[in-house]
């Protein structure tokens, strides 16, 4: 039984190993002057207030879909100049300081500026807001689960498979 174990430990050991190092697909997220986004905060500071944790989940979101969308070998530098994210806190509700209220003039958006590179060559490259302004009826963030930025990572979804899904086509 121990050699059996071993040998499962060694087999996965070797196949870690025999993986090409470097050929992975790339996401590098950058948010330049965080305290400068409009809204970033799950409390609806404003500008100043940047939570790391948020910035830090919408990091891990982009990072996956470049497994999902990109090809090994390809590496997307996004850089986040601008974060606004869905609803509001009406602070004027005085039992409900911490709650979001969702409403059509307060859509999720995100001002990027981007280069996909692959072999040094640059496939692709801009700077545009990136919104979501039917957020309320996108299907992929109302019945999804719940997440604080449901709405932020279903436009984030969207906009990556249509500015480079076809750049990784072939990626698993």
């Amino acid at each position: 039984m121990r050699t059996l174990k071993s040998l499962i430990v060694l087999s996965a050991l070797g196949l870690a190993l025999a993986a090409p190092v470097g050929a992975q697909a790339a996401v590098e997220v950058i948010f330049t002057n965080s305290d400068k986004f409009i809204d970033a905060s799950p409390r609806g500071y404003g500008r100043g207030k940047a939570d790391p944790a948020i910035l830090a989940r919408l990091r891990q979101h982009l990072e996956k879909q470049g497994e999902r969308y990109l090809k090994p070998g390809q590496t997307l530098k996004v850089e986040v100049l601008d974060l606004d994210l869905a609803g509001r806190v009406e602070w004027w509700h005085p039992s409900a300081y911490d709650i979001r209220f969702m409403r059509d003039i307060d859509p999720p958006a995100m001002k990027v500026r981007y280069t996909l590179v692959e072999n040094g060559a640059s496939l692709a490259s801009s700077e545009e807001w990136v919104r979501d302004l039917s957020y309320l009826m996108n299907i992929n963030a109302v019945h999804g689960t719940y997440d604080g930025l449901k709405y932020e990572k279903a436009m984030l979804t969207a906009w990556f498979r249509k500015r480079f899904a076809k750049f990784g086509e072939s990626a698993g």
